[in-house]
């Protein structure tokens, strides 16, 4: 863990206080088995799940019990519909990630990523995909 960037503290205007948070690494293994474990999947674990990706957290190896559920992640993430989406992480956004962000095909976008996380799928040209039940156009094997 390290401290809470400076920056986040001066926008929001809280006092600086130490506040540890989780490195990305360990940030995305947590949302893998969020996402595998949940009862009820959150789009926002999905949502959240992309953006620790693109920021290097899955530039190395899961620990082994996130590595276990990467399918059920997949699965599981991959099952999460635009409306759901829509109601639970954009009306949560700043107004300039939610005109970045509010359409169907930028959560397209962040679910034909989500593959990737396997070991299998990380080498899978873009161009190979094939259509998914929600109407995705994703890598094999998780096009039906």
């Amino acid at each position: 863990m390290k401290p809470v960037d400076a920056g986040i503290i001066r926008t929001y205007r809280l006092y600086p206080v130490i506040v540890q948070h989780y490195t990305v690494q360990p940030a995305l293994a947590q949302k893998v088995l969020a996402l595998a474990l949940r009862e009820q999947v959150q789009s926002r674990d999905v949502f959240d799940l992309k953006l620790l990706m693109d920021a290097g957290g899955a530039d190395r190896p899961l620990p082994a019990t996130a590595d276990a559920k990467l399918t059920a992640t997949i699965d599981n993430a991959l099952a999460v519909d635009y409306d759901a989406y829509s109601g639970q992480v954009l009306a949560y956004l700043e107004p300039e990630y939610q005109d970045h962000y509010g359409n169907k095909q930028a959560w397209s976008e962040i679910l034909l990523h989500i593959p990737s996380l396997h070991p299998l799928r990380r080498h899978t040209r873009a161009a190979e995909t094939h259509p998914h039940p929600n109407g995705y156009d994703l890598p094999p094997p998780y096009a039906t």
